[in-house]
């Protein structure tokens, strides 16, 4: 369970360089997306 948090959280602080226009919850959203996605795939 530890790793994918850790990359996520690496992939969200990209995210954040990347587009630093994107609100604080925008970011949350799409990782919460994506978590939600990846338990969906792991089914």
């Amino acid at each position: 369970m530890n790793e994918p948090k850790i990359a996520k959280n690496s992939e969200l602080q990209d995210m954040a360089k990347k587009q630093p226009h994107d609100s604080k919850e925008e970011l949350m959203a799409m990782l919460i997306f994506r978590k939600t996605h990846l338990k969906e795939f792991l089914k």
